[in-house]
């Protein structure tokens, strides 16, 4: 049989999704219509076929690469057309704001502020795979070889394996699969070409059924989960620009999404990153050992990394109402009875009055979590394990703060307990006080790999 065979895929978002050009900004056509471009599909469709362990010459049959010919390499073009994706549904655009993190101090670096684009909502993603098949031997492409790749795809997709955009480390792009469509127009004749190219659009397709996967070529995909449940009993600060009618153009605060205060991914991943470097430094005596040893775990511009992070939310939400003097003016006028910091001029110690600016502080409860993507050992060791224990340990016993103003006692996180959790396991740590023996020794374990991956070329 000769035929071309369509699948079109239909995924709904169940996380922010960033499809960015480069500059922060989303993708968009000549309408200005968000859409993902069929390249970064087939980038992460690959992806997904190599962590599954897909034999290398399968994946360049269908989907193209380079081979080696008589000691040359050889461009292999793809046999496989993918569509851009539509973006349909209900959904909102956002603009985020970040911080970059000074590595040396821990704290926000001054002047280099960024913004980024992104969609929230439940948007759905319609795209489609197309290829020509014909039975045969040699480079044939077969109907059940190309759905063996199919039902790939729909696992990776429905376990959130597969991502598609950018800002992974910051968990946005994972979907869910809502269903698969199939079109199979047959070639065979000169009946069948012209129904084709005359008829193509008209065609219904059927519904697709992914098989099971026998062996499961996933089994060795594992996520470690760390997470710290906490308050913040002195308030945080981050400064945004709030939006408030009883306030003033210049107060600043912590963001709000439809569930209500929270600290960004990037700010959580920022942090962490700051932390492990400085740990790093102090084992390895090198920068350049540090930052390229976090660029494997939170990834950077080259590629992504082995971590993705969530949100903090901030439930049960209050501002801080604290007992204040209303801050009044050089006019004598009363300003704002909300906290205010000023800036100061260094050449005559005075403040400058236009500089005043309001903050929010808000006090409430939230889960600090991310996910690690490795894989371990016999033991259940990894080499990542140590240096993100340390750190979170460190923020749920209140040494590391989160957010800003943190000189003045804002951002301490309480956490009393450091939670790990595989698959079929889970290990609590205490943030505070003596740990058991057991504990130790098993940490002591994992400081041996960590230190073994530091001074590893």
């Amino acid at each position: 049989m000769i035929a071309r065979i369509v699948y079109t895929f239909t995924i709904k978002a169940v996380t922010p999704i960033h499809f960015g050009d480069g500059d922060g900004q989303m993708v968009q056509n000549f309408k200005g219509q968000c859409f993902l471009p069929g390249t970064s599909i087939g980038g992460a469709l690959r992806e997904c076929l190599i962590q599954a362990g897909l034999p290398e010459e399968l994946i360049r049959k269908y989907m193209g690469g380079v081979e080696k010919v008589d000691n040359k390499e050889v461009f292999v073009t793809s046999r496989l057309f993918i569509s851009d994706g539509k973006l349909e549904g209900n959904y909102t655009f956002h603009t985020e704001e970040g911080t970059a993190i000074d590595r040396a101090y821990g704290t926000a670096a001054s002047h280099l502020k960024y913004k980024y684009d992104y969609v929230d909502g439940q948007p759905h993603i319609s795209f489609r795979i197309e290829c020509d098949i014909s039975e045969g031997n040699g480079e044939a492409l077969h109907q059940k070889e190309l759905e063996r790749l199919i039902d790939v795809w729909a696992t990776g997709i429905g376990r959130g394996i597969v991502r598609f955009g950018g800002k992974k480390n910051l968990d946005f792009g994972r979907f869910s699969l809502i269903g698969i469509e199939r079109i199979v127009h047959p070639l065979d004749n000169a009946e069948s070409l012209d129904m084709y190219i005359f008829n193509r659009h008209n065609r219904k397709g059927e519904s697709y059924h992914p098989g099971a996967l026998d062996p499961d070529p996933f089994e060795a995909h594992s996520e470690t989960v760390f997470r710290l449940q906490g308050s913040f009993p002195y308030g945080v600060y981050q400064s945004y620009d709030v939006q408030d009618e009883a306030a003033s153009d210049s107060l600043t605060g912590v963001r709000r999404n439809s569930r209500g205060y929270y600290l960004p991914a990037s700010s959580i991943k920022g942090l962490l990153r700051s932390e492990v470097e400085l740990l790093i430094l102090r084992m390895t005596g090198s920068r350049d050992v540090a930052k390229m040893k976090c660029c494997e775990l939170f990834g950077s511009s080259d590629g992504a990394g082995k971590l993705s992070f969530s949100p903090l939310q901030i439930d049960e939400a209050a501002e801080v109402k604290v007992k204040r003097c209303p801050f009044k003016n050089n006019d004598n006028k009363t300003v704002s009875k909300r906290p205010v910091y000023i800036k100061i001029d260094r050449l005559t110690g005075g403040a400058y009055s236009s500089a005043l600016k309001e903050q929010k502080e808000i006090q409430g409860n939230g889960v600090l979590e991310f996910r690690l993507k490795t894989t371990v050992d016999l033991d259940g060791n990894s080499p990542y394990f140590f240096p993100l224990i340390y750190a979170l340990r460190r923020i749920g016993s209140g040494k590391v703060p989160l957010g800003g103003r943190t000189v003045i006692g804002l951002g301490q996180f309480m956490a009393s307990e450091t939670v790990v959790s595989g698959k079929g396991w889970s290990e609590t740590i205490e943030n505070d006080g003596e740990l058991p023996e057991s504990q130790i020794l098993r940490l002591k374990q994992q400081f041996e790999l960590f230190e073994r991956w530091c001074h590893a070329e």
